[in-house]
């Protein structure tokens, strides 16, 4: 008896030593991060000496800090023209999304002080230049150049809060950070209808106060992406980035949102990486990457000139898996030519939430069997067979008992 009872004990005792454990391991990681020295934030923030300009890339080389061995930008130079749309395509690894990270600034050109890894000899040598305009991006203040960027990512996070408080994240680090409820609400109402999210919420029996949940699991895969595009143009940013925005959802919803996406990059710098070719045919300068460098840039027009380059390809590739050609124009031309009414029209359709009726458990019981109607044969027969057996069990019960 002794032993079961020590072997139960030692039983509890692993469960908090698997908790410590695996506590002490995320710690770790947690040290890592607060330990690792930290950008400078101090540099230019005012807005009459940064004016919005092309944004320059000069003989980038770049490798990760986690894989400084590996060369992810090998020299690479493109310019993302001010107030022009420029699309980024190119096989999967070819460093696009490295250079929204790099736009961005998550990382630095400069190998950070003190590290020793940078010593070794097989490792890249970081260098190059990232400009906008004439003022290189580390001479930026970090808060500010970062409050005018937009950002919409593939799979964007939402918080388990309400859809005003989510677009109202975007506007931390801006002026509006700290107004009053009454602005806030303005300015996310005006982002939502210009990002096409507002025709959904209005229909919400809350609205703007609707809890959206974890992650946002109320809402479909293309009212996320909205809500994420209202949230990133908020603080009305000089410059947008789409990281394959539209590349998680089905070509239904993908058509809407690509809408809302065509609808605010007007009038700003726009930089997207391009999942489904077709969504990028009216881009004014599309940006092929291969091995971290440019192999070919140009229209959409020019590049598909050239039957062997790496574009052409692609989109032969992609017009392949689509099926057709037929299809891929079909696509192309809807994508494109569906204006803000119409898209609104469509938006309405498809979002429509009928009224809810409270019913009682009869009336909700007698909707569970009309929709199973076809099993009511066996229902019925499960029924009686179930009346049977225990009609037998009682007869057995009072006999026993007389």
């Amino acid at each position: 008896m002794s032993v079961l009872i020590s072997v139960m004990s030692l039983g509890s005792v692993i469960t908090p030593l698997n908790a410590a454990t695996k506590s002490a391991a995320a710690a770790a990681e947690f040290f890592a991060i607060i330990d690792r020295p930290t950008m400078s934030r101090d540099g230019l923030s005012d807005p009459n000496v940064l004016t919005p300009d092309d944004i320059k890339f000069e003989n980038v080389t770049f490798a990760y800090p986690t894989r400084p061995h590996v060369k992810v930008l090998d020299d690479f130079n493109a310019v993302f023209e001010k107030g022009k749309l420029t699309a980024i395509v190119g096989p999967s690894g070819s460093g696009k999304s490295t250079i929204v990270g790099l736009i961005e600034r998550w990382y630095n050109l400069t190998p950070e002080a003190g590290a020793e890894e940078s010593e070794k000899s097989d490792n890249v040598q970081l260098g190059g230049a990232i400009k906008m305009g004439s003022h290189a991006l580390d001479d930026i203040n970090l808060k500010y150049w970062r409050s005018q960027i937009g950002l919409v990512q593939q799979e964007p996070f939402i918080f388990n809060d309400s859809i005003f408080a989510n677009v109202a994240y975007g506007l931390v680090g801006t002026e509006w950070e700290d107004a009053e409820e009454s602005i806030k609400r303005a300015r996310v109402q005006e982002a939502c209808e210009e990002s096409f999210a507002d025709e959904y919420i209005t229909r919400l029996p809350l609205s703007y106060d609707t809890q959206v949940g974890e992650s946002g699991m109320k809402l479909s895969g293309g009212q996320r992406q909205r809500l994420a595009i209202a949230r990133a143009i908020v603080k009305r940013p000089q410059i947008l980035i789409f990281d394959e925005a539209t590349s998680s959802i089905d070509v239904r919803g993908e058509r809407i949102v690509q809408a809302a996406l065509d609808r605010v990059a007007k009038d700003r710098t726009t930089i997207t990486i391009a999942h489904r070719l077709s969504t990028i045919k009216k881009a004014d300068k599309i940006i092929v990457v291969a091995k971290g460098k440019v192999v070919e840039q140009g229209s959409h027009e020019e590049l598909l000139k050239d039957e062997d380059g790496v574009y052409h390809n692609l989109v032969h590739a992609q017009q392949i898996i689509m099926g057709s050609t037929k299809e891929w124009e079909i696509e192309e031309d809807s994508t494109a030519s569906l204006e803000a009414t119409e898209v609104s029209e469509k938006i309405a359709v498809e979002t429509k939430v009928d009224t809810y009726v409270q019913k009682d458990v009869f009336r909700s019981f007698g909707v569970l069997l009309f929709e199973n109607r076809q099993h009511l044969p066996w229902l019925f027969l499960t029924i009686l067979g179930s009346l049977g057996a225990g009609g037998e069990k009682f007869a057995q019960h009072s006999d026993i008992s007389s």
